[in-house]
This record gives C-alpha cells, sequence and structure tokens, in this order.
C-alpha cells in the first residue's frame, strides 16, 4: 500500500482552508477462514413504528457464504439504557443444515416507546463466527413514527437519486458524478429527509473498489444521512458521523457537515465548499476540509422527474445570399436534451427590458410569424436558422417544446440585436492607410 499520509499533511499545510487530497492504494486483507457470518447489508438502520401490533415482531438477517451443517451463532445486543424492558431478543440463532441464510427475530413493545423519541439497539456476533468481510454488528434506531419512507400517488416505494462521491472530494482527492440509488424518508415533525446508509456504495464509486478491498483500510457501520431543510435556501448537513472509520493509518472516525444548500423543485444541491468532512484524529489540526469542490453534489427526491429544457439564443452573424443583393440574420440555439423542437418570433425593436407582450404572442401560437426550427434533432445541443431581414434592431423570443408539445414557459429567452444588413450599395468604400508606430497614434 502507498503511504501518502506525509504528501496529504503537506498539502493540507501549503493549501491551508482550500482542499485536502489524498490518494490511496488498496491492499486486500488475509483470506477469511471460519464460518464468516455477518449481518446482511440489506437490514435496516432505522425502524419507524405506526401502532401495528403486527410491527412488534421484527427480524434481522444472517448470512453465511458456505452453506453446511447446521449451526447456532451467539448475539450480544446491546439496547439503550432505560429502554432495557422494552425490547426482547434471544441470546442465539441456528442457521439450518444447508442454508446461507437465517433470521433473528426479536419483539418491541411499541406501547413503551414515547412519540418523538428514538431508541437505538447494537447487535453483534460472537466474534470467533465473523469475517473481517462483512457486518460483524448492525445498530438500529428505533421509533414511534417519525420517519415516513416517500412513495408515490400509489403507495409505492421509489427511490431517490443522490450524487454523493462530492461530499469527500476535497479530502481524498477523488470526483464521481455517477449517481446511486438511494431510499429516502421524510421526517413527520421536522423539516428533514434521511438517506438510508448511502455510504458504503459512495466509497465504493469513490475509490473504483469493491468492499473486500476497501475493508483492507476501513471498517463500516451502516449510517444515513440527515439533510435539514428548514431553510430551503439554507438547507443544512447537521454535522453526523459516516459510519466509516479509517484504520490503516489511524485517521479514525469520519465525519460530515454543510451549509447553504438549496432545494429547489425537488432537487437539493450545494455550493462548492458548502460540505465540509475531516477524520475524528485528524479533526483539531485541520478542521474541516471543504469539499464538493466541483458543485455535483445533488440529491433528487424520489419521484421528481429531470428534465432539461434550458434554452438560449445567440446571434451568429450574416448571410449573403449568391446574387450578393439580400441578406439574412444568422441565429443559433442552444438546447438542453429533453427540448423536443424550438419555436420562436422575430419582432421589430429591443423588447428585452419588457418581452410580455411578445412571449404572450408566442405562447398563445396564432401569429402567423411564429417559425418553428425545422432542421431541429432532440439532443443536438445546437441548430442554426436563417431568417430574412432589413437593417435594423430587431428582439428574437423563443421558447423550447417538451415532451407533451407544449411551449415550456419557464425557459423562454428574449435576444435583442442589431442586423447591419448589405445597407446602401451605392454608398463608395473609403481606406485610409498609414503607417506609423501604434504608440505614436494611440498614446
Amino acid at each position: 500500500m502507498k503511504n501518502l499520509k506525509m504528501l496529504y499533511i503537506a498539502l493540507i499545510a501549503m493549501v491551508t482552508g482550500v482542499f485536502g487530497a489524498c490518494t490511496v492504494g488498496f491492499e486486500p486483507g488475509a483470506p477469511a477462514t471460519g464460518h464468516q457470518v455477518s449481518f446482511a447489508p440489506t437490514n435496516p438502520t432505522s425502524v419507524g413504528f405506526t401502532g401495528d401490533i403486527a410491527e412488534n415482531t421484527q427480524k434481522l438477517t444472517l448470512t453465511r457464504p458456505n452453506a453446511g451443517a447446521a449451526l447456532e451463532v451467539f448475539i450480544i445486543s446491546e439496547i439503550e439504557k432505560g429502554a432495557e424492558s422494552f425490547f426482547t431478543i434471544p441470546e442465539s440463532v441456528s442457521f439450518a443444515a444447508g442454508e446461507t441464510t437465517t433470521e433473528l427475530v426479536y419483539t418491541v413493545d411499541q406501547s413503551k416507546l414515547e412519540n418523538n423519541k428514538s431508541y437505538k439497539v447494537s447487535f453483534y456476533i460472537d466474534e470467533t463466527m465473523t469475517t473481517p468481510y462483512g457486518y460483524a454488528e448492525w445498530t438500529i434506531s428505533y421509533a414511534l413514527n417519525p420517519w415516513e419512507l416517500i412513495k408515490d400517488a400509489n403507495e409505492n416505494a421509489v427511490k431517490g437519486k443522490l450524487r454523493g462521491v462530492a461530499m469527500m472530494d476535497g479530502f481524498w482527492g477523488v470526483s464521481s458524478s455517477e449517481e446511486i440509488n438511494v431510499n429516502v424518508y421524510q421526517h413527520k415533525q421536522l423539516k428533514q429527509y434521511k438517506v438510508e446508509n448511502p455510504w458504503l456504495t459512495i466509497y465504493k464509486l469513490a475509490f473504483g473498489a469493491t468492499e473486500e478491498e476497501l475493508a483492507g483500510q476501513f471498517s463500516f457501520v451502516p449510517a444515513d444521512l440527515i439533510i435539514d431543510y428548514t431553510d430551503p435556501n439554507n438547507v443544512t448537513i447537521p454535522q453526523q458521523s459516516i459510519g466509516i472509520t479509517e484504520n490503516a493509518y489511524g485517521y479514525g472516525e469520519g465525519f460530515v457537515i454543510g451549509q447553504g444548500g438549496t432545494l429547489a423543485d425537488g432537487v437539493i444541491t450545494f455550493p462548492v465548499g458548502g460540505i465540509g468532512y475531516i477524520h475524528s484524529a485528524l479533526a483539531a489540526q485541520y478542521g474541516w476540509i471543504p469539499c464538493n469542490s466541483d458543485g455535483s453534489f445533488r440529491l433528487v427526491l424520489p419521484g421528481v422527474e429531470l428534465t432539461d429544457y434550458s434554452l438560449a439564443v445567440a446571434y451568429d452573424g450574416m448571410d449573403v445570399a449568391a446574387d450578393n443583393k439580400t441578406a439574412a440574420v444568422k441565429l443559433k440555439f442552444t438546447y438542453g436534451d429533453d427540448v423536443t423542437g424550438i419555436k420562436y418570433l422575430v419582432v421589430t425593436d429591443n423588447i428585452e427590458e419588457n418581452p410580455t407582450e411578445a412571449l404572450a404572442t408566442l405562447f398563445a401560437g396564432e401569429n402567423e410569424n411564429i417559425l418553428e426550427v425545422e432542421n431541429f434533432v432532440q439532443g443536438g445541443k445546437e441548430v442554426g436558422v436563417k431568417v430574412g431581414l432589413q437593417t435594423g434592431f430587431y428582439s428574437i423570443v423563443a421558447a423550447p417544446v417538451d415532451k407533451n408539445g407544449n411551449l415550456n414557459q419557464k425557459n423562454a429567452t428574449v435576444l435583442a440585436f442589431y442586423f447591419p444588413g448589405l445597407g446602401d450599395s451605392a454608398h463608395p468604400c473609403e481606406v485610409g492607410v498609414i503607417t506609423e508606430k501604434c504608440s505614436v497614434v494611440y498614446p
């Protein structure tokens, strides 16, 4: 393994308050032996009760890589002080012969839970039966109805999309704009979202490594990502552990924090440097390392369909016909991937300050002067048009067509321009030439 600890520290010292970076190599751990029992990564990290008595029975899945003889596994449970009587948890669980999975079935007395309060229970597998490449412990937070999984109109669970590697890019010197599908919960009392246990997947993307390769340097405990949107114009990530501890260099447990984010149209973003990341052993010396260095962090809430109906238009010069008597203005449109067409209207004078009337005419669609881009190709990014005009000031108002064939008013655009045309061909052309130093002519 490349030991880049000193390089990492030197970089931080050189760029105080900017980005620290660290490139990490990986060495595979020793081959696992024994029964290799672990908690399945699909187990929940939080359980919200609704009061239904059927929810009193809970299950935790354990796995082993090889089916073999029947096996009893001892489980240690650590229950939050004061809540011991709320949970009834067996001290062992058994794998049946020939089975690779089993379930620890336990009960929770919901009637003893206080509303808006959470209770934590940690489960531990007998260490003589665990594997370094699986979860030997699992912590679950229980509460009476605080979080609700976001669903669609038909009550089907739907996934959100998270671009999360940016939360750690300034620390590790990594990058990825790939999105992952995540479960997103909404708090019933607070204006908060919870992204369920995204960190292991984020790390795998960041380092291009498998869980087994990462286990040689890191240990993982499931942890959710909480995002507070009390102020949609200043969304925050409360300081929280990511559940990942760096062991090879002794950096310690990882933490994340964020401020200055925005929630708009079901999408949460943060500004460049708006997310901080640090490991516990480095915090006192270096403080928070600014991350989201390319601004790519994004959480798309479940059910939100991202569309790109952006549209811009630019004056692109003049086209003169072969007869040298007629000219046309060239206009270039730049548009988003979801635009299915472009309609536009050219009017006289500069109306950029007050385009309301012209836009209303365009959206009404009844004016004979409204034109449509004929050579449009969806996803083509750019397209040019030519419009025959006389010399003068003009404005163009344009709007993209959405997937339903309607004009998208939000992304309409206006551009004023002067078109010189060919002018009066009877004017003589006079040219005066001098030769002198520029510094003399223009002191």
